[in-house]
């Protein structure tokens, strides 16, 4: 009697849902794996490389596109757990300058120019006052430059970076 129940009753299957975590000791839980992020980091769909700047901090090699680009394939809770495994990580970008605005004396923002409506939008956010003063305050439109920045939040419309700093040419 027992077989037959086990063979009539419906299986319970579970549907896979998209997921990346973080542990304490630098590895990414992506759907039930641990991926060391000196390497790469994963979605579970594609590997995106890391490694160190010189001071220990994590730099990912992702595009702003691939990043936003998560919302777009996904559905935002799917896509929210997905951008986890960026947080708080670094990036390098490099671009023309569209607009720096002041935000006080010591923090301004600045984004980068925007060609297409399909392009993600990176706002970059800086603090100092000398940084400011000194490096901001000077750029125009379109002078090209080079952002470290970490990565605050994703959405599927932004890149929002903290903790920004230019980089030399």
């Amino acid at each position: 009697m027992v077989a037959v129940l086990l063979l009539v009753r419906p299986q319970k299957t579970e549907e896979p849902t998209a997921t990346a975590t973080q542990s304490g000791n630098g590895n990414v839980q992506i759907q039930g794996q641990t991926v060391n992020v000196q390497g790469t980091i994963s979605t579970g769909e594609e590997e995106v490389p890391a490694s160190r700047l010189s001071d220990g901090r994590i730099l990912v090699d992702a595009s702003p596109e691939y990043l936003v680009g998560l919302f777009k394939e996904h559905t935002s809770i799917q896509a929210e757990k997905l951008v986890e495994a960026f947080i708080g990580k670094w990036i390098r970008l490099s671009g023309p300058v569209g607009n720096v605005s002041a935000r006080g004396e010591d923090k301004a923002t600045v984004t980068f120019e925007s060609n297409t409506l399909e392009s993600a939008v990176v706002l970059m956010v800086f603090n100092g006052k000398q940084v400011v003063e000194n490096h901001l305050r000077v750029l125009r439109k379109g002078d090209p430059i080079t952002v470290i920045g970490q990565i605050r939040s994703v959405s599927s419309l932004f890149l929002d970076l903290e903790n920004c700093e230019l980089e030399k040419p």
